[in-house]
């Protein structure tokens, strides 16, 4: 982890084959946020959760998420 880190999260959000639309992915979205670590999931839930709108989290957060190493 850096101080100039970015990290954007957003839901699973698949293209239509045929309508080339976005639709939601519910399931996808639940094992995608299963894959981050627990701290960073709670981030994200106090930050609305995953929806269609990328929230951003950014390295002097992050980096407080977590204690540093001694």
């Amino acid at each position: 982890m850096t101080p100039r880190a970015v990290l954007g999260f957003h839901a699973a959000q698949p293209l239509g084959v045929r309508t080339r639309k976005r639709y939601p992915a519910t399931a996808a979205t639940r094992v995608l946020e299963a894959t981050y670590p627990p701290r960073v999931r709670a981030w994200i839930e106090q930050h609305g959760g995953l929806t269609s709108k990328v929230i951003i989290l950014r390295g002097r957060e992050l980096i407080s998420l977590y204690a540093p190493y001694a």
